[in-house]
């Protein structure tokens, strides 16, 4: 039996890292994992038309090896999502969005008790200008006024990017607001991917 992922792009580090260890507590099952282009979340149509060309690109055709299918995307990424899935026969994680997969509920209420702070994946920073300058058409002003009014940018840096000073000036410059790094390991976004994993492929599941 095989396991399909299809997968938003922002996770494709992060996944590739993980997933060795992920098929061996799944004991061997086959796993392939394809990607949907980063960014296109900020436009509904263009998200829905590259995460069907995506389903029909993975799907088997009748007769072949018997395949599951994980979506792996917030379920707040899209308002079909849950839609889309079910028509393909596939299950998508009951997180919310890709900092949900990140942080325990626990972690994010704690930072949030002391500032309000917009949150950012190092996937979402590496590509903050697919975004943000050419998928939502802001300019600096545009920006500013969105970001303003937060007391911070975090980012979740689980060292599978490299996040040079440079790139954090340049950001900075076009948001003017402060930014910080948030050192993260990649356990709970493991045991949100092996868990999830396991429910396609219908084994017990384990506790984060």
């Amino acid at each position: 039996m095989d396991l399909c992922v299809l997968s938003c792009g922002i996770f494709q580090p992060e996944l590739e890292h993980i997933f060795p260890d992920v098929q061996r507590e799944l004991h061997g099952y086959d796993i392939e994992i394809s990607f949907v282009p980063p960014a296109l979340h900020v436009d509904y149509k263009k998200l829905k038309e590259g995460i069907l060309t995506g389903l029909a690109s993975i799907a088997k055709p009748t007769g072949q090896t018997e395949q599951k299918i994980l979506l792996f995307y917030g379920s707040m990424c899209h308002p079909d999502l849950a839609q889309m899935a079910g028509e393909s026969g596939a299950i998508h994680p009951r997180e919310g969005n890709c900092i949900d997969m990140f942080l325990s509920p626990g972690q994010k209420k704690e930072i949030e008790a002391s500032e309000n702070v917009f949150f950012m994946t190092g996937g979402w920073f590496k590509h903050w200008r697919e975004i943000f300058q050419q998928g939502q058409g802001w300019d600096t002003i545009d920006a500013r006024i969105n970001f303003g009014r937060y007391d911070k940018i975090l980012i979740l840096d689980s060292g599978s990017h490299d996040i040079s000073e440079e790139e954090i000036f340049e950001f900075y410059d076009y948001i003017q607001v402060p930014i910080d790094i948030e050192p993260i390991t990649l356990d709970y976004f493991k045991s949100v991917v092996t868990n999830i994993c396991r429910e396609v492929m219908n084994v017990n599941t384990v506790t984060a």
